[in-house]
């Protein structure tokens, strides 16, 4: 089962019956229900990861790397049948700055355990805490977040860029315009200052010439001097006017040339954001398109680790059962010998019957033929204790004699001692 993020950057994967079951804390067997696993982001690149249960779950928390992932394990658990995916297992992928993906499985492992793993996009650090009948995992990135462009900037930007490209062009073509009046203006004015000067050399031919020439010679130069003066000051006002009007256009190309300037530098600044943004998009997708292959490979990994206890939980039934078949085959010669250990045991029984019979035949017998060694045996210790009886008196009364012939030779000795 794979999720994508919504623009709001949360996900949520929830038991549609759990608010008809909010009464019952735990299951029957006494297992916790893990019923949802959500996900948040928020601003700061924070992603928080809330393992919710029928209960307050008791659960361990530990991080492995290659690649850096931090593991949820939630004792005497069960996972919700909405939670089952492949294998017992669901994949989804955040791709959030700091979170690839989030898989939660059933392991029965000495026990049903819960296990939830998630996937670190990058290095980071990550704090865990419970939060009523949930466990929530705060994973948060080493490096910030970069500030990424939204679609509508784009578009604006792009917008921009093409207006100002345009206002561009109109000023470089307006300002080309003046510069070509300004030139036009310019060379009619020279043209003008020609006609004046040509108009005051006139004047001066015909001065000079009045001052040769007869009275209607000199009317006549001076007819023609008025009318070169007149030449000259209408060409001297026209020339000023196309000299106002050129410092004017040349102004004008000059403010324009400003504007285009201008322009031109806002287009600039235009292009490189817009520039930045494609760069920053192209980064984010670059890193997007990294997660999503790390939320594939992780996804290959826990579905081939899946495939492997699946073989494994296969090879361990084959053995069971053929170590059943083997114990039904021990269980039958066994009883098939207990039966011929029991015909042995009847047999022996007998044999062991006939042999204390005739034991006790030949015991009483021994008895009897014993009574009567016994019998005779205490009356041979009898006469024994009877002569023993009469030999001791007899040596006490020779132990006596013997004394009595020792005193009467000391005596003996005494007088024969006395006689010397």
């Amino acid at each position: 089962m794979l999720l994508t993020r919504p623009k709001n950057w949360i996900a949520t994967i929830a038991v549609a019956t759990a608010a008809l079951c909010s009464a019952r804390v735990a299951l029957a067997d006494g297992k916790n229900e893990i019923r949802a696993v959500t996900f948040d982001d928020d601003a700061a690149g924070t992603t928080r990861v809330h393992v919710r249960g029928a209960s307050t779950p008791t659960f361990t928390v530990y991080k492995l790397e290659r690649p850096s992932r931090v593991v949820i394990d939630v004792p005497r658990a069960k996972l919700a049948d909405v939670l089952r995916g492949h294998e017992g297992a669901t994949v989804f992928t955040p791709s959030t700055w700091s979170v690839s993906t989030i898989a939660a499985q059933q392991i029965d492992d000495g026990g049903q355990i819960v296990r939830v793993i998630v996937t670190l996009a990058r290095p980071g650090r990550y704090d865990v805490k419970t939060d009523g009948n949930a466990v929530v995992v705060m994973v948060t990135a080493r490096d910030p977040a970069p500030k990424s462009a939204s679609p509508e900037a784009l578009a604006r930007a792009q917008r921009e860029s093409e207006q100002a490209k345009r206002s561009q062009a109109a000023a470089e073509q307006a300002s080309t315009s003046a510069q070509a009046e300004a030139d036009r203006l310019r060379r009619a004015a020279a043209e003008q200052t020609a006609r004046a000067e040509a108009a005051q050399k006139a004047a001066e031919d015909a001065k000079r010439a009045l001052q040769q020439a007869s009275s209607a010679d000199i009317e006549k130069a001076r007819a023609t001097a008025a009318n070169a003066a007149a030449e000259a000051a209408k060409a001297k006002q026209m020339a000023s006017a196309a000299q106002t009007e050129a410092s004017k256009a040349k102004q004008d190309a000059a403010a324009m040339m400003s504007e285009a300037s201008k322009a031109k530098q806002e287009a600039a600044a235009l292009q490189s954001e817009v520039m930045k943004a494609k760069q920053m998009a192209a980064t984010a997708q670059s890193e997007a398109s990294a997660a999503k292959q790390d939320a594939a490979r992780t996804k290959a990994e826990a579905v081939a680790a899946a495939e492997a206890a699946k073989q494994e939980a296969a090879r361990l039934k084959a053995e069971a059962n053929a170590a059943a078949d083997a114990a039904k085959a021990d269980a039958t010669a066994a009883k098939q010998e207990a039966a011929r250990s029991k015909a042995d045991a009847a047999a022996l029984a007998d044999q062991a019957k006939q042999d204390a019979a005739r034991t006790r035949a030949e015991a009483a017998a021994m008895k009897d033929a014993a009574s009567k060694d016994v019998a005779r045996a205490r009356a041979d210790a009898d006469a024994i204790r009877a002569a023993a009886e009469q030999a001791k008196s007899e040596a006490d009364q020779a132990r006596k004699e013997a004394e009595l012939a020792r005193a009467e030779a000391m005596k003996t000795n005494d007088t024969a001692a006395r006689t010397k």
